[in-house]
């Protein structure tokens, strides 16, 4: 199995710790049905219940500072580094993400 380095910043660890959240799930997204053909990145917080879930779906499994990351799907570029960290907006809160892309040719 490769090794990524995955950090986060104090803030996202603060969030999670708080909540109780221990993993986050990473997987390319793609609209149906639409005429612009364009994958983005769809990271999201998993709850402790649901983790085994994913696990059975032979997803890729990285240890975190936060517990760990579950890539969900094949589908993204992850460089060796990979660095999430936590944005807000009007109370909503959303994961920031670099160092993990849609692939592309």
């Amino acid at each position: 199995m490769r090794h990524i380095e995955i950090s986060a910043s104090e803030k996202l660890l603060e969030y999670m710790d708080r909540k109780g959240y221990h993993c986050i799930a990473v997987e390319p997204i793609s609209p149906k049905g639409c005429c612009a053909d364009m994958t983005e990145l769809h990271s999201r917080f998993v709850r402790d219940k649901d983790v085994p879930r994913l696990k059975a779906r032979n997803c890729g499994v990285f240890k975190a500072p936060f517990g760990e990351m579950l890539v969900l799907e094949k589908g993204l570029e992850i460089d060796d580094e990979v660095y999430f960290d936590l944005r807000s907006f009007f109370g909503v809160k959303d994961i920031a993400t670099r160092g993990i892309r849609p692939f592309s040719f």
